[in-house]
């Protein structure tokens, strides 16, 4: 089940980092504006996650419970939410997105804020598109399959990085190649979807059944538990974007930096995040079977797994730091800004990572949503987003003092999840009806 997945999360990353690679061969204005806008992606691309996460709930606590019937009946429900979150989303984007734009990158040089404007459009365009994959990823691994979304994706980054290239390389088609190769990855992965949905076994919809009248019981127990979901990966990516626009007036290298660094660093955690994400559907199906004892040791275990991976990979992987910063190009104050945040990351992260993510994500699985949407907020925005100004902006630490307001939050975090997940209160069994 974690393999699957861990490839899957690979190449999920690796659509971000193509984006950034590629962004960084148009310009160093490009890698800012894209930057900037894939914060504000991963925002709104929260609220999709949101509802894919409450299909996985829903689908890995009836199949634990062995009521299939109610799982088929769920699919066409599931799907029809999150197109209407997408196309919503997507709608208001388009029409405010040169209100949007200005605002974000108003202060910065007029190559970036045309970069930004362009990437803007072409990734809000598709949301639709990518709703159904994460609605049908989320449907899939709540019923164990992992391999079927992990095969999909990576015909996604085949489509995304041959288009792009093209484009860039052959077109000279500057941030548009990278915003058309997005584009025609969502394309394929849309048509991929339907086709599964339609083959699979257990599943007795036709492809026009996919999209249903909506069922307001079903629909109301998505949103139950998707929307807190949503809510809290909103204000924290939210509480995130906030602090990446603090060092937007400091200039493109401070901008540039921040970017590359997270790009590696996201590389970093996908062990970690893969064995996060096929964690929610152990944890759901247990507690959906009622079965208390085996979710609370496989949450001990995943989270020792998790601390032990990471600090393995942190050994073997802060030697080549700086080279890996090297591959994006950048000038001397950006790289070496860049590597010291890459650096401090791949210290602290076997330390507070697990304690401050892992509880969190199979707490929701269990059915305890409320306690980590709460805790999620108030860090994010009393430690990440207040510390961040402090140390970045007022005692110009710049990007370094991001980094370090981000493992203030990680250890808060974890301050308050570790103490519940000893207290086995957050075990709440069954939340399907």
């Amino acid at each position: 089940m974690i393999l699957p997945v861990f490839i899957e999360q690979v190449f999920v990353v690796m659509l971000s980092v193509v984006s950034t690679f590629l962004s960084s061969m148009v310009s160093e204005q490009a890698v800012s504006a894209v930057g900037v806008i894939d914060g504000l992606n991963l925002l709104f691309t929260g609220l999709f996650i949101g509802v894919g996460t409450g299909a996985t709930v829903i689908m890995s606590q009836y199949s634990g419970r062995q009521e299939h019937d109610k799982a088929d009946y769920c699919v066409p429900q599931l799907m029809t939410a999150m197109l209407a979150v997408c196309t919503s989303v997507a709608a208001l984007i388009l029409i405010f997105s040169g209100v949007i734009c200005n605002f974000l990158l108003g202060g910065a040089e007029p190559a970036v804020l045309e970069s930004g404007f362009i990437y803007l459009v072409c990734i809000s365009a598709s949301y639709p598109l990518l709703g159904v994959f994460m609605a049908t990823s989320g449907i899939l691994r709540g019923l164990g399959d992992m391999r079927t979304s992990m095969n999909i994706v990576i015909v996604m980054n085949i489509v995304n990085a041959v288009v792009s290239s093209v484009s860039i390389f052959l077109f000279d088609a500057g941030v548009w190649g990278i915003g058309i190769g997005i584009i025609m990855a969502r394309v394929a992965a849309f048509f991929i979807c339907m086709y599964v949905l339609r083959r699979r076994r257990d599943f007795k919809h036709r492809l026009r059944d996919l999209v249903a009248r909506p069922d307001r019981s079903i629909q109301r127990m998505i949103f139950k538990i998707g929307i807190p979901i949503a809510f809290e990966r909103m204000l924290f990516q939210l509480g995130r974007f906030v602090t990446h626009t603090f060092i937007i007036p400091m200039g493109t290298p401070s901008l540039s930096s921040y970017s590359v660094a997270l790009a590696i660093v996201t590389v970093y955690e996908l062990p970690a995040t893969s064995l996060n994400i096929a964690g929610m559907t152990i944890v759901g199906m247990n507690a959906g079977s009622g079965d208390r004892k085996a979710a609370q040791r496989a949450a001990g275990l995943l989270i020792l797994i998790n601390s032990g991976v990471l600090a393995v990979l942190s050994l073997a992987l802060i030697w080549f730091s700086g080279w890996f910063v090297s591959l994006y190009g950048l000038s001397g104050e950006s790289a070496e800004m860049a590597t010291r945040c890459v650096q401090m990351y791949l210290i602290v992260s076997p330390f507070l990572w697990a304690p401050s993510w892992v509880p969190g994500s199979l707490f929701k699985a269990a059915g305890d949503i409320r306690y980590t949407t709460v805790v999620a907020i108030v860090s994010v925005f009393t430690l990440r987003v207040t510390l961040g100004y402090v140390f970045g902006v007022m005692l110009e630490l710049k990007t370094v003092g991001l980094y370090i307001a981000m493992f203030a939050d990680w250890f808060g975090r974890a301050l308050l999840f570790m103490p519940r997940f000893f207290r086995k209160t957050w075990i709440k069994g069954p939340v399907v009806a």
